[in-house]
Parts: C-alpha cells; structure tokens; sequence
C-alpha cells in the first residue's frame, strides 16, 4: 500500500489553523497542533537555533510507546542537542502521548505512520527543498520509510536501533507480548513497567533501562515521563510480527519498502537492547546503500563507555559523547 503524498499531507496542513505556541521556560522552543490525515490531532515541537533557522533541519520521530520525551527530557536529549548545534529540530508527538489526542478506539501502527509521522514530515519540510529524517526503535522505521517514498525530500536518514524484521525475540520482549491477549484496550506502560520481571528488576529496567545509564531517580523520573500508553491493538500488531517474524506495515513488508532508499544513512545499533532486540535491527545494514550507508556500534570496542541499550542511547548521561556527537557530525557530513 502506497501512503499518501507529501502534497495531500501538506494540503491537510494548509487547509488547517495552524499557530506556534512558546514553551514557558524554554527560549526559541515552541508546539503546535498537528492535522493528521484521518482527523486525529498529533502534537509537533520546533527547536529554533540561538541564530535564527540555518536551512539546516531534522524531523524526529520518537518510538512506540514514548512521548516526545524520549528526545528532549528537561533539556537533556538528541533536539536540544542538535539545536544547540545551529539544527532547526522538529519532534512529533503521537497520538495518545502528551498533549496529542487520545483517538476513541485506539490506533494501529499504520495510523503512526500515514498520519502522525506523514504530517510531521509535510509540515517540517514545507519550507525546505530537503530534510534530514531521524528516529528511535519503530520510529526510525518510519523515517526509513517516508524516506525511501520520498526520497526528493530527504536529505539523510538517521536510525537508531530501528525495528526491520523480527526473526527472533529476547526473552523479556516475549514475555511481554505474551500478555498481550489479555491486556485492556489502552496498555499503561508506566504502570506495567513497575510490575517485577526477573527478580526484584522491574519491566522497565530490563526492557528499557538496562544499561546502567541511570541511577533509581533517573528511572522514576524516565517511567513517568518517557512511556506513553499504548493500544492493545498496535501491541498485537507487534506480537503478530514476532511471530510471522515478518513487520508490515499497511500489507506491505517494512524490509521491502525501505530498500527504496539509497541515500546518505547512519545506522545506530545498540547491543544490550532488550525491547528491539539487536537482531530486529541489523537486517537493515543489507537493505541500504553500502556505499552510503554508515553503521555505529554502541559498545567499548567501537569507542562507546558501555554496551548501550534502548533508553540508554537517547538520555543516558554519556550519549552526548557516545551517541549524539557522531549524529551530528554525520549529518553536517552529509550536508555540504
């Protein structure tokens, strides 16, 4: 199934109010409603360098699950990082997490992508000719396949950990989609998250925090504010693909769509990831340019302080270093 155009979306946009609104206590920070293609309202955050927009820009798309939170907590994270570096940063907000609208039914991953992810990146790209595209778990899925749809609009691709094929499960992420069928209709992660797992460790820090990146405030402070509910029927989506180990995505193999694009891309793995297993992720390293294409490593023998896992890369207190950096250097890079 082919998603709708970069020109429908951004006539969904232009057809609605549309009007910045200033963080309180964040300088050259701002959100706004987002039209969606199916009515719902999604949410979209714009980080303005000290300069004034550079020409230079990225949309972000967060994973499933999480809130915009998962780019920026308090400051710390991948926008404020990149802004701070003269990027002109947009971060959606999905549908059900933070201040976007909890759509009545729920939502498949598909809704994700045709609407929220669709219109974020008709909306950064309005004025610009190119944007680089960038994500974490699912949603640097999504940017790899908005990119490969429209590969005139895109300047680069930034994925971290991204979720390609799921040929196998970690032991905890099956644990977890084993109590899918009986999970209510919106499945409160930050409730779940505090159940136990294996011993005295919480599903959070084993699944999300397993790292050693953060210490038990930093945790409380990521459980309350990164996770976002999820609907049972996008969790089953997933379980469906763990067991057909195979992800679609509107009918179509996510694997075969983003072969579509074969431009300027950095691949971010992250070995102790046990909510994406590493091997969801690799099959990626295949389908993109090799020529292109650079893959970075988040452990000690490839320059990283540890063997990172998923929340870890993204607001752990050494991935300005380990992780950020390079994104940055790799997409100033690619630019000139």
């Amino acid at each position: 199934m082919k998603g709708p155009s970069f020109a429908i979306a951004a006539l969904v946009l232009l057809a609605s109010p549309w009007s910045w609104a200033q963080a309180p206590q964040r300088p050259r920070q701002y959100h706004a409603a987002l039209a969606t293609i199916d009515g719902v309202r999604a949410t979209l955050y714009r980080y303005v360098p000290a300069a004034g927009p550079s020409g230079r820009t990225i949309l972000l798309l967060p994973d499933l699950g999480t809130s915009r939170h998962v780019f920026d907590l308090g400051g710390v994270g991948l926008a404020p990082f990149l802004q701070a570096a003269g990027w002109e940063v947009y971060v959606v907000e999905y549908r059900g997490a933070g201040r976007s609208e909890v759509p009545y039914g729920g939502y498949r991953l598909e809704d994700l992508l045709e609407g929220d992810a669709a219109a974020a990146f008709a909306r950064a790209g309005l004025e610009h000719e190119k944007i680089a595209l960038g994500g974490v778990g699912l949603g640097a899925t999504f940017a790899l396949v908005l990119a490969a749809r429209h590969p005139e609009r895109v300047s680069s691709v930034v994925a971290l950990q991204p979720l390609i094929d799921p040929d196998q499960s970690s032991e905890p992420a099956a644990a977890l989609l084993a109590q899918v069928e009986k999970a209510p209709a919106w499945i409160d992660l930050a409730l779940l998250s505090r159940a136990p797992l294996f011993g005295k460790r919480s599903w959070f820090e084993v699944l999300w925090a397993n790292d050693g990146s953060f210490d038990a405030e930093e945790l409380n402070r990521l459980r309350l504010h990164v996770l976002a509910p999820v609907p049972r029927d996008a969790a089953r989506q997933l379980a469906e693909a763990v067991r057909r180990r195979r992800l679609e995505l509107g009918g179509v193999s996510v694997a075969g769509s983003i072969r579509g694009w074969q431009g300027p891309a950095l691949l971010v793995f992250a070995p102790r990831d046990n909510l994406i297993h590493p091997e969801f992720a690799t099959p990626a390293r295949d389908l993109l340019s090799r020529e292109r294409c650079q893959i970075h490593v988040l452990a000690p023998l490839s320059g990283a302080r540890r063997d990172y896992g998923h929340l870890g890369m993204v607001l752990g207190q050494n991935a300005p270093g380990d992780v950020f950096a390079k994104v940055q250097r790799f997409l100033e890079e690619v630019s000139q």
